[in-house]
């Protein structure tokens, strides 16, 4: 009898065990689980147009190798100018007659006819064989049928199948719509924008020269003090 009174002692402890365990806690079985907030997708980011590059030649190897030597230069940055340039490849050392001081600058192609020193006087250049044009004006030449000319708002491509004005601004090209046409020994673009139109003059079949840039001529010298002694004499004449 002692055996069966404990054997049922067990079994009624074990079911009581079982029934807790089943049981549990009822507050947290009526809890739904909560997940965690979904963070929003970042919002892809848009691609970069790609950069728009000019159809003419960016290479000026050959305009460079032209201007070695000295040179008397007027008019180039600002109207009247006169000065004396030295050329050692792109970089130039440019004498002011008037300060009478020399001082390091190098010379930096916007276009192939579009140049400025770094210092930041700009200018046109317009080369044909052994004759530079450099200075203030609108100037620019034709290889067959093409026709690069630098204008008020900047550079036209003027080809049969079509002419756009090309600008440059900090390194960044942007187009003007612009219509050209080539009358009486003249090239004519009109850019769609402030600018209007331009004219300039055919001084042969290979350049087009505006006055103001045709009386820019570069001269050369035969030496550095020869260039400085013109510029100084020039000057002089004014007074």
């Amino acid at each position: 009898m002692l055996l069966t009174v404990v054997v049922h002692r067990r079994v009624v402890a074990c079911l009581f065990c079982v029934a807790s365990c089943k049981g549990g806690d009822p507050a947290s079985e009526s809890k739904p689980t909560q997940s965690a907030p979904t963070k929003p997708e970042p919002a892809p980011t848009p691609a970069k147009p790609d950069p728009l590059t000019p159809p003419f030649g960016l290479d000026h190897t050959a305009a460079v190798a032209k201007l070695q030597g000295v040179w008397l230069v007027k008019g180039f940055g600002v109207y009247g100018a006169v000065s004396a340039w030295r050329f050692d490849g792109a970089k130039v050392t440019v004498y002011d007659p008037i300060k009478k001081t020399e001082r390091p600058d190098v010379l930096l192609f916007e276009s192939p006819c579009a140049v400025r020193l770094d210092s930041g006087d700009g200018g046109t250049l317009v080369i044909d064989g052994d004759d530079v044009y450099l200075g203030l004006g609108m100037g620019g030449f034709k290889q067959g049928d093409t026709i690069i000319a630098c204008m008020h708002s900047g550079t036209v491509y003027s080809t049969p199948a079509g002419c756009t004005t090309w600008k440059n601004e900090f390194g960044t090209w942007s187009t003007i719509e612009t219509t050209c046409s080539r009358p009486e020994g003249r090239f004519v673009a009109t850019e769609k924008s402030n600018y209007g139109e331009g004219s300039i003059r055919f001084w042969n079949d290979r350049v087009l020269l505006s006055d103001q840039l045709h009386d820019n001529k570069l001269a050369k010298q035969r030496d550095w003090d020869g260039a400085k002694a013109a510029a100084d004499k020039l000057v002089a004449a004014k007074k």
